[in-house]
Formats: C-alpha cells, sequence, structure tokens
C-alpha cells in the first residue's frame, strides 16, 4: 500500500530562496536516493501570508515499513539536524503520514 510522508514548513520570507534551493539541490535528492522512498517533491502554497512562506514536501514511500524504518534510521536524524543548523526557528515544520486506501 503506498504511503506519503508529507512536511509543511513556514519559512521566514528572508530565507525562504536560500531553504527552496537547499530543498531541491541538497535536501530532496539526498531524502529520496534512500531505499526507503521513492520520490518526493515540493509544492508552495499560493496563500502565505504574515511574511512567510509555505511550502509541502511531498515523498512517496515505499510502503509504511519503509517509512517506520527510516524514522528509526541515522540518515533521518542527520538530514533533520542538517535543516535545523542551517535555518534554525526561520524554518517552522510538522510532518504527517498518509497512506492510500486501496
Amino acid at each position: 500500500m503506498a504511503c506519503y510522508y508529507i512536511v509543511r514548513a513556514t519559512v521566514a520570507k528572508a530565507r525562504e530562496k536560500e531553504w527552496v534551493q537547499w530543498m531541491l539541490t541538497e535536501h530532496i535528492p539526498k531524502l529520496i536516493s534512500l531505499p526507503y522512498f521513492s520520490d518526493g517533491c515540493l509544492l508552495q502554497g499560493s496563500n502565505s501570508q504574515d511574511n512567510k512562506g509555505e511550502f509541502i514536501a511531498h515523498y512517496t514511500a515505499i510502503n509504511r515499513l519503509s517509512l517506520d524504518s527510516y524514522f528509526t534510521s541515522e540518515a533521518c536524524a542527520q538530514l533533520r539536524n542538517d535543516g535545523v543548523v542551517r535555518f534554525g526557528d526561520d524554518v517552522r515544520l510538522t510532518r504527517e503520514i498518509w497512506e492510500s486506501i486501496e
């Protein structure tokens, strides 16, 4: 069954361009190169408010077991830490898991 990992990001406008570039050239390619995922993309919302950009990183996991394995991997810890070190409080994240109904 398909499983989707959704990361919603609110990014300070002053850091938005830098964050998008990092996501597209570093973070997403690293994450989808891992054996847990088959695809990923970055979406931008059109209703940004409060001088902040709204984004969704949408990742397709191989299955729920793969996603759960990713969450306990060193790669997950490293990728998350990289974002925190680079952007700190300028990026706020929420994470969701969605599964297809078959």
